[in-house]
């Protein structure tokens, strides 16, 4: 059969050399000493077990690997000026640029050439009507020969100006055999039609058909 502890209210018990009030049994007994009660002890070995199981996890969440911890991004990451790689970055960057392609050898001008230009070589005359048939062109031209009516020279230099103009640097021998040298200048016209000196009043020649 359970006991049953109640408080004794007529009179306040004496305090134990503890500190601890003396509780009286109903039954009669002596009274005894009241401690800690098995609930109390209950609750506090569950309370400490809990305290216990909490500083473990918090111990096992706290030497988590670095990785799973620290995550920096790659913009923030702190650069390494040390080594082969942080000099090479440290040096100015030079692109390879191609060399700018030179213009071809026709389209400078003024330029110089051993032979007369294709355009200017024939046979050049006042009159074609005739084709020139049966007589001397005014001026024959070849790569590399000038004829002025009974004269002839050769080419040592031609000068060209321009696609449509010349000047000739020719030598020859006249009457006496004497050697002369000369320049001469040519322009074409007319989409090449048409053959004329180098001065604004100088006469103009069709070419001879072939």
């Amino acid at each position: 059969m359970a006991k049953i502890i109640i408080k004794d209210e007529r009179a306040v018990p004496p305090a134990s050399p503890r500190g601890k009030r003396l509780y009286r049994d109903v039954s009669g007994e002596p009274p005894t000493l009241y401690s800690l009660s098995r609930t109390t002890v209950f609750l506090a070995a569950v309370a400490w077990t809990a305290t216990i199981g909490l500083a473990f996890m918090l111990g096992r969440a706290s030497v988590a690997p670095l990785s799973q911890t620290i995550s920096i991004a790659p913009e923030n990451a702190v650069p390494d000026h040390s080594g082969p790689k942080a000099l090479a970055s440290a040096r100015p960057s030079v692109q390879a640029t191609a060399p700018a392609e030179m213009p071809k050898h026709a389209e400078i001008y003024p330029r110089f050439a051993s032979v007369v230009p294709t355009a200017f070589r024939g046979s050049w005359d006042e009159i074609v009507s005739d084709r020139c048939a049966g007589r001397e062109a005014r001026y024959t031209l070849t790569a590399t020969t000038f004829r002025n009516f009974e004269v002839n020279t050769d080419v040592e230099k031609v000068k060209v100006i321009s696609k449509n103009q010349i000047e000739l640097s020719v030598t020859g021998y006249d009457e006496g055999n004497n050697q002369f040298n000369d320049k001469i200048g040519f322009r074409l016209l007319d989409n090449g039609k048409t053959l004329s000196g180098d001065k604004e009043d100088s006469n103009l020649y069709r070419k001879c058909p072939p």
